[in-house]
């Protein structure tokens, strides 16, 4: 009779860890379905290409540089210089 109330204790003790295991798991399920990215838009991204075929120039240095397009698109206006960009000149 003892052995058989050992093995119904045991079997209590399996069944509370696997109760105890399967709400742990369910808990991080929903925890990583929380943590999940949305996706958010704010409208359509569209480009412009403007390519100039003439350039007339009254105070402008560096015109021709108008025609070369040696900057990524992702340049920043620290990328722009005198030799990459038209500019117009300081007074001196």
């Amino acid at each position: 009779m003892q052995a058989f109330s050992s093995v119904s204790t045991l079997l209590q003790i399996a069944m509370l860890v696997l109760l105890v295991l399967a709400a742990v798991f369910v808990v991080n399920t929903k925890q990583a379905e929380s943590k999940r990215s949305q996706n958010i838009t704010f409208g359509t991204e569209k480009n412009l290409n403007i390519f100039p075929t003439i350039a007339r120039t009254k105070g402008w240095s560096g015109v021709e540089q108008v025609f070369v397009q040696d900057l990524p698109d992702t340049a920043l206006y620290q990328d722009f210089s005198a030799l990459n960009a038209p500019y117009i000149p300081q007074s001196t």
